[in-house]
């Protein structure tokens, strides 16, 4: 604008108020056009901008959806596995009760075992001491007869 003020200037000498009021005048509706064309630019590319950010939102959710599908079905096969462990875990206490019903069927068993052992080291007992005697005096009486086989010269 300055340089068109300059370009009329040298043309003509003396430029009238007039003459720069049209000049101005015209720059504003040539100004107030090309601001126009801009502000429908910008609105188409906000407008165009909005879209796509909402295509792009869209398109996260649908995203985070199918992320949440894929984790809803890790969980069911989860929950099926516990599900699965659970039974399993019912099944196991129960094989456990019958082991310690066997266990202790076992050791009452055992215990009659000891009693009966104990009753037998009892019982034996005055055997041992009947054995001890009878060895010691069996001993004595080979002694007395080897003796009396030397006296009598009478050999084996």
């Amino acid at each position: 604008m300055i340089k068109r003020v300059k370009k009329s200037i040298n043309k003509k000498k003396e430029i009238s108020i007039n003459d720069l009021a049209l000049m101005i005048a015209n720059n504003a509706v040539t100004t107030d056009k090309k601001i126009d064309n801009l502000s429908v630019k910008l609105e188409k590319h906000i407008d165009t901008s909005i879209e796509n950010l909402a295509i792009i939102v869209a398109k996260g959710f649908s995203s985070v959806d199918d992320r949440f599908d894929v984790v809803d079905k890790r969980f069911d096969r989860l929950e099926t596995r516990m599900d699965t462990m659970d039974s399993r875990m019912g099944i196991l206490e129960t094989r456990v009760g019958h082991i310690e019903q066997t266990v202790m069927s076992l050791d009452s068993k055992l215990e009659e075992v000891n009693k009966s052992l104990v009753k037998i080291e009892e019982s034996t007992g005055p055997l041992l001491t009947g054995y001890r005697i009878m060895q010691s005096e069996i001993r004595e009486l080979v002694s007395r007869v080897t003796k009396l086989e030397q006296k009598a010269k009478i050999s084996k």
